[in-house]
């Protein structure tokens, strides 16, 4: 396959990812009872810097010109939000209509690396496991988790007392209370054999992280986030694994442990369940500490300080000791102090902490419709269909000044007070910071389990864009191309027209330069040299990460054979080489050779009154989609129920290699499964091998036999997919454009009909007894291979190279590293570089100045080497280490196709429909970075029998 697609990522995203989100909703139907969008100037960027300066500004403002309900142009995404609390409590209300759990379960994938297998495939999550939240943390069962609490929170006081010398200590308040009551809840979580300490660095820096995984960041970018929430997951399933764990711990993590292990089915692994206790722990530590933290730390700067606090729980304290003389309160007697803490009047410490979480809490707490025609109750102007998505934006009611004052911005430690929570009606006031509805939170703010890519439309590009800006300034890094707007930098301008963006850059500041766009800084090299030098230095220039990353992301495949498992670095990888190597690809060609033969005497049967009004999509890229299937695959391989899905998926493919999260991208998803579920039931059936290809019977029977431990039917089909995808992705599209580009040629096919006709004429004054009709499969190969037919291989490798766009990625693994020829530039370990090959391919010093236009003759022999003798540069499938396996069967398949069509049918376009000047033959530049490009619209031919 093409390189780049298994090495997409979101170096590409800069600008491409999210123009593809945003394609998405510009594909939905129109609907005139949509909500008003805020207006904007800047049409891809709309509100988003507005928004990322003052959030709570912005909604407001938002709110008071445009209502409760409206949408938010930002960066690319349309996001529709719901400020006030009637609204927010009405779609609550309506749980049928108005869903949260597809967000929780996209973001357990997202955030917290749990499999696909036990979030999507087995229902013990959703069935069990969320129920049994809600049970064990009820408020009639949380008084033992509420006790240990008490408890660990004692020892750590004395410990943290006893480091106070000389009666004082100086100290930060995250070292001496976010620490502190880390290893409290972890203790009261865990019980007190588990290893806190060694647990908090790693949890703050995947605490850190969570912003960029709740944007969508791919692993390149967040690989020290990886690596802290990889340590956790160890860190747990050893834990797990400890004998008598569970002394101590709290019911919650014990009755997910054990139903995990013993209800579910099948059992989950000690891997898969770290993972999903990894989400618990996170959750908690992740808010309660920090909530802690905020109420200490928003009361020391009042006026009064603490003093406050300190004299109610005095006086609460000294009433007490009055009514019970012999309490011990000094921690000794936790029975005493636990009554105390549960009986005692603190009114002003109950308000400080409600308060606290007022203020310190930004929420968005999502929604999805699973229905069309809904409404909210008490908005009947607004209708929302299928799939769009809710963003209850919480924070807007605990601001809202109708409320809670005209202070509610202010911290206000006795807002809550009996007398003050009151509305003038009777009601209570609203508070939010742990959502509403049937996804209110047991043990956290809703927001912890549902953090997803509605916060992308500001918060997600910036945070990725943070992590450039925390890089340390390199004065060797290459320049960057100038821009006006800080955030969005060339975006549009890259969006609009990438060819003539990356040649103006080239031109302007040199081969190798960095974009900013969209929130990222991606470095691209351009030229060939540059290229070629990064390709043969591939122990600095490293592409495994890459195509590691994209296994996951494109392909689903399950982290545990991706990463955990070396089978597919140290046997599949080397096994593509291998069976795809020239000397070995030629069994494949001749079942290409023979399913094309299958597939060409199906079509002359549905053309009727010998011409066939079509569209070159239904006639030749679904006749060669089932080729391929059927030469990978064998005969009964169902590829026309395949081609259905199939086509959905390719569609979606940007989507998902710009980090688009499930919620916007369901349609692919369910395509993607479809497809997955197809090879499973098909890789199961009997004798399935019969006429399938030795690359797919190899992985197949490796997986299962060669790997330990064996890769489950599910996780082999997810492995299998990638591979049906990056055929039938771009060789069937390949295909596609030989005969589209001559179409729109001014002598349309006729010079390969001629160099075809002339060729098979030669053949058989050679060859007098041949028979060329297909009957004969052995002789109809023999002409093939042998015959010449240069133009059509000219045409062919034009094709390729004026169709194809491809971003060959390279992650850098050390520091002080630079390219041959460019010593002026120096890069660091984690940094990205895109080869852009396309700009190569469009390089008028190397192809000359008719560069970007479709010249089917430029690679006969005389033309495809240059005045210095070296063969010109051709990039279609990447180069170095990573070269596309598939080049071979690729280019000679295409051409063996190609010559089959054209022995015997007439293709010409539909006047009805198209002109050489029609503009069929334009590329759809959004897929820019994805392999061959598509078309812009169908093409409508015409076809006869030859």
């Amino acid at each position: 396959m093409l390189e780049s697609n298994s090495s997409l990522t979101v170096a590409a995203s800069a600008a491409a990812g999210a123009l593809v989100v945003g394609y998405y909703y510009a594909k939905k139907n129109p609907n005139t009872r949509r909500p008003p969008v805020v207006p904007y100037t800047i049409p891809w960027l709309g509100s988003a810097i507005t928004l990322g300066k003052d959030p709570d500004a912005f909604f407001q403002d938002a709110r008071e010109r445009y209502g409760d309900i409206f949408t938010v142009q930002a960066a690319g995404m349309r996001s529709t939000y719901v400020t006030s609390a009637s609204a927010i409590s009405a779609i609550y209300r309506n749980s049928k209509s108005f869903v949260f759990t597809p967000t929780r379960l996209d973001c357990a994938i997202k955030m917290f690396d749990m499999p696909h297998s036990i979030v999507y495939e087995d229902d013990f999550m959703i069935e069990k496991l969320f129920p049994l939240h809600h049970r064990v943390l009820a408020p009639s069962n949380v008084a033992p988790m509420v006790d240990a609490l008490i408890k660990h929170t004692t020892d750590i006081v004395k410990e943290s007392s006893s480091q106070i010398p000389g009666n004082q200590c100086s100290t930060t308040l995250e070292e001496f209370a976010h620490r502190a009551v880390f290893k409290i809840i972890s203790a009261a979580m865990f019980g007190p054999k588990f290893p806190a300490e060694k647990a908090y660095d790693p949890f703050l820096v995947f605490d850190d992280y969570i912003p960029f995984f709740a944007a969508g960041a791919p692993a390149l970018f967040v690989q020290k986030g990886v690596r802290a929430r990889t340590q956790l997951i160890d860190l747990f399933e050893e834990y797990l694994r400890t004998p008598g764990w569970e002394d101590g711990a709290a019911e919650i993590a014990t009755a997910v442990a054990e139903g995990a292990r013993n209800e579910s089915q099948p059992p989950w692994t000690d891997r898969e369940l770290a993972t999903a206790i990894n989400s618990d722990f996170w959750a908690a530590n992740g808010n309660m500490s920090w909530g802690f933290f905020w109420c200490i730390n928003l009361m020391l700067h009042e006026p009064q300080s603490l003093a406050p606090l300190y004299e109610e729980v005095d006086s609460a304290r000294d009433s007490w000791l009055k009514a019970h003389p012999s309490a011990d309160l000094s921690g000794d007697s936790l029975p005493d102090l636990a009554e105390f803490l549960g009986n005692a009047s603190l009114p002003l410490v109950t308000s400080t902490v409600s308060e606290a979480l007022r203020v310190s809490s930004s929420s968005f707490s999502i929604r999805t419709v699973v229905e069309d025609g809904v409404t909210i109750n008490g908005y009947p102007q607004f209708e929302f269909g299928k799939g769009d998505m809710l963003v209850c934006q919480t924070r807007s009611v605990h601001l809202d000044q109708e409320i809670y004052g005209p202070d509610a911005a202010v911290f206000k430690p006795d807002r809550f007070l009996d007398s003050g929570i009151v509305t003038e009606g009777g009601s209570r006031k609203p508070f939010l910071p742990f959502g509403g509805g049937v996804s209110q939170q047991t043990d956290m703010p809703e927001s912890s389990a549902s953090l997803t890519v509605a916060t992308t439309t500001a918060a997600g590009a910036i945070a990725v864009g943070y992590y450039y800006v925390k890089k340390k300034f390199n004065r060797r890094s290459p320049p960057v191309v100038p821009y006006t707007i800080p955030w969005l930098g060339s975006a549009i301008t890259l969006g609009k027209d990438p060819d003539a963006f990356f040649q103006d850059a080239r031109m302007k500041y040199g081969d190798i330069f960095t974009v900013q766009a969209a929130g990222m800084r991606s470095t691209y090299v351009t030229s060939a040299p540059a290229i070629s030098a990064i390709y043969r230095n591939s122990k600095s220039f490293v592409f495994t990460p890459t195509r590691l990353d994209f296994s996951v992301k494109l392909f689903d495949m399950p982290r545990s054979i991706v990463y955990d498992n070396d089978y597919m670095t140290e046997t599949m990888f080397p096994l593509h080489h291998r069976i795809l190597a020239p000397s070995n690809v030629a069994p494949m060609v001749d079942a290409l050779v023979e399913h094309t033969v299958g597939m060409v005497k199906e079509l002359s049967s549905q053309i009727s009154g010998n011409q066939w009004s079509t569209t070159l999509e239904e006639f030749a890229h679904k006749a060669v989609f089932r080729a391929i299937s059927a030469t990978m695959f064998g005969p009964r391989f169902p590829a026309e129920k395949a081609y259905g899905p199939f086509l959905v998926f390719d569609d979606y493919v940007p989507f998902f290699a710009a980090g688009a999260p499930a919620l916007f991208v369901q349609k692919g998803v369910r395509a993607r499964a479809q497809l997955i579920e197809m090879f499973e039931d098909y890789l199961g059936t009997p004798g399935w091998e019969q006429g399938a290809a030795e690359i797919i019977t190899a992985i197949v029977d490796g997986a299962r036999n060669e790997s330990q431990p064996p890769w489950t039917d599910r996780e082999l089909a997810t492995a299998v997919n990638s591979d049906f995808w990056a055929a039938n992705g771009n060789m069937s599209w390949g295909f596609f454009w030989c005969i589209n580009l001559m179409l729109h040629e001014p002598q349309s096919l006729a010079p390969l009909y001629e160099e075809l006709d002339t060729a098979r004429e030669s053949w058989l004054k050679a060859h007098p007894g041949a028979d060329l009709s297909g009957d004969n499969l052995t002789e109809l190969g023999e002409f093939l291979s042998n015959a010449s037919l240069p133009l059509i291989s000219s045409t062919v490798s034009e094709s390729l190279r004026v169709s194809s766009s491809s971003f060959s990625i390279r992650t850098v693994v050390e520091d002080g590293v630079t390219i041959n020829g460019y010593p002026q530039f120096e890069f660091g370990k984690g940094d990205v570089l895109v080869c852009q090959t396309r700009s190569v391919h469009l390089d008028q010093e190397i192809y000359g100045p008719d560069a970007a236009e479709f010249k089917p003759d430029r690679f006969l022999d005389s033309a495809v080497v240059t005045e210095g003798g070296s063969r010109k540069p051709f990039l279609s499938f990447g180069g170095g280490v990573s070269q596309c396996e598939g080049r071979h069967f690729a280019v000679k398949g295409c051409k063996f196709v190609l010559a089959l069509f054209l022995l015997d049918f007439d293709i010409k376009l539909d006047p009805a429909h198209e002109t050489p000047s029609s503009g069929s033959a334009l590329f759809d530049m959004t897929r820019i970075g994805s392999g061959i490009l598509h078309p812009t619209k169908p093409t409508h031919i015409l076809v006869s029998k030859r």
